[in-house]
């Protein structure tokens, strides 16, 4: 077990105390003697200046050097991110190519679209829901797609409701209508 000193009142113990049981100040490993490297006096444990000629001591700080070599792992990590997050490729969207295709949400409203124009009753009952919650997707920064419309919605409903869809009757009731 080694021999603890408080730097302040100099109370030395052997015991594990990590405080000084007189003053209150953090016990340190008791060291050989210091002098100082100008005037060879003895100097306390903690003091940074010589208290006869004032000289500064050269404390040895524990400090982690990381050395060129860590340096240089450091510089190669942080450019390759700075490269990877300029040149990183955004994916596109699956089955769209932004200039030619049109993606599958904007196929399902135009075939939903003309299918209610030619009278298909499920269509029609799709249209209305389309329009009564929304729909939509995203393709490249724009928005697409039907807007919440209960004018709509009901004129779609309306029509399914005509041909004898049950559900479209059930959406007007529940609209109201």
């Amino acid at each position: 077990m080694s021999t603890l000193v408080c730097p302040k009142c100099k109370y030395q113990t052997e015991q594990n105390e990590a405080f000084c049981c007189k003053c209150g100040t953090k016990m340190i490993p008791a060291q050989e003697k210091i002098f100082c490297r100008s005037c060879g006096a003895e100097m306390k444990q903690a003091a940074d200046f010589c208290s006869q000629c004032g000289a500064k001591q050269r404390t040895k700080k524990k400090t982690k050097e990381i050395g060129w070599s860590g340096l240089i792992i450091i510089c190669v990590l942080v450019g390759t991110a700075i490269y990877q997050a300029k040149h990183e490729k955004k994916p596109e969207p699956i089955g769209i190519n932004r200039f030619t295709e049109t993606s599958p949400i904007e196929q399902r409203i135009q075939t939903t679209r003309e299918a209610a124009d030619r009278g298909d009753a499920n269509a029609q009952f799709e249209l209305g829901r389309m329009y009564e919650n929304g729909f939509w997707g995203e393709r490249g920064t724009g928005k697409f797609g039907v807007i919440t419309n209960r004018n709509e919605a009901i004129r779609w409903y309306q029509k399914a409701a005509e041909q004898g869809h049950e559900e479209a009757k059930k959406a007007l009731k529940r609209l109201g209508q």
